[in-house]
């Protein structure tokens, strides 16, 4: 709630001169999730201070590039946000085969350290992430790396 007036004036710049619809905040991710829980506590004391409604609009799949793409379609017009995690929307651009572009985008705020982690099994002689740097680069192709998308 600190960042709510910084976050806002941000956002007031282009939203404030605009007409009484509604502004939304793009949910990269399913209901219940941190970044969900964040947007719907900004919403309304940010629909106080735009002085028109806030909705949340949970846009979750394909590692963000749904949210990420519904942003540049509809947020042209300065009445849309995302709300996404930087390393997702990191991978979103990757992924998108040149669909999607970081410069695409402008990082407004950044209210949390979004730590990840790299988990191997309990008995793998892996032990640390330079550990497996090395153990790829020596054996190509030969380890499988799973990746989990969605709420942080």
């Amino acid at each position: 709630m600190a960042l709510l007036p910084a976050f806002a004036a941000g956002v007031a710049r282009s939203a404030l001169a605009q007409d009484g619809r509604t502004f939304q905040i793009i949910v990269g991710y399913p209901p219940g999730g941190g970044s969900d829980v964040l947007a719907r506590v900004l919403g309304e004391p940010l629909a106080k201070l735009l002085g028109r409604p806030v909705v949340v609009k949970n846009m979750p799949g394909a590692s963000g590039q749904i949210a990420a793409t519904t942003l540049l379609r509809d947020g042209s017009d300065g009445q849309s946000i995302l709300a996404i995690n930087h390393p997702d929307l990191f991978m979103a651009v990757e992924r998108s085969a040149g669909a999607l572009k970081a410069a695409d985008f402008q990082i407004t705020m950044v209210d949390v350290q979004d730590p990840r982690v790299f988990l191997v099994k309990a008995d793998s002689p892996i032990d640390s992430f330079a550990a497996f740097a090395v153990r790829a680069k020596a054996e190509p192709g030969k380890l499988v790396v799973s990746v989990t998308a969605g709420s942080a």
